[in-house]
């Protein structure tokens, strides 16, 4: 386990700045680390009113095992409350990327 701080950020899909959050996590796996962030940005842009959102996440695991209902993780708490908010009334795409293409959010996160 690590000291972890996350972030999450939001933006139009012409990459206008929306919204960003940060905060520390203490001590945890990265795995929890990356759930954690992707159930706020989604928590976040529900609330917001954002009912078709495409989220990236440079933790192929965690994409992995949110995409797949077979994924040997999902009792892991975080995985089944992410599941659950995907279920809701909106479009959700979730896709894995590079972590250099991540930049914007590991800055977001080392503001904590």
């Amino acid at each position: 386990m690590i000291m972890v701080q996350l972030g999450c950020v939001f933006g139009s899909s012409q990459r206008d700045w929306i919204f960003g959050s940060s905060r520390s996590l203490g001590k945890c796996l990265i795995l929890n680390a990356e759930l954690w962030a992707i159930y706020d940005a989604l928590r976040h842009a529900w609330r917001l009113g954002y009912r078709q959102i495409e989220l990236e996440s440079d933790n192929l695991e965690a994409v992995s095992g949110i995409l797949n209902p077979r994924a040997k993780q999902q009792r892991n708490a975080l995985f089944i409350v992410i599941k659950a908010l995907l279920q809701r009334d909106w479009e959700v795409c979730i896709r894995h990327i590079r972590p250099i293409h991540n930049a914007v959010v590991d800055r977001v996160a080392s503001l904590v």
